[in-house]
């Protein structure tokens, strides 16, 4: 027997064995063995439950607009601030 899943808003609600697809039954499959209850669907993918870290790393500004930030701030070292500046100034923006 194949695995199924059942899909309910986009996440793995259970997981059923059959011999065959019964789309009738909402059933999205074969899976692999690996997928449990609670992955999201998303697409023809599983996915992993989303962590905390997925939803901070979406919600965090660009990493460059953090050391810009910084940069403008005045909060790095002389030396590295230096160097910033000259990749700065050798590409402007447009």
């Amino acid at each position: 027997m194949e695995r199924f899943a059942q899909i309910t808003n986009g996440l793995v609600s259970s997981i059923v064995s059959a011999e065959k697809q019964d789309s009738d039954k909402g059933l999205i499959g074969p899976i692999a063995d690996f997928v449990i209850v609670g992955w999201r669907y998303i697409g023809d993918n599983f996915l992993p439950p989303e962590t905390y870290e997925d939803r901070r790393l979406k919600a965090y500004p660009p990493i460059g607009d953090q050391l810009d930030a910084l940069y403008h701030a005045g909060v790095f070292p002389d030396d590295m601030a230096a160097k910033l500046k000259a990749v700065k100034d050798a590409n402007p923006k447009d």
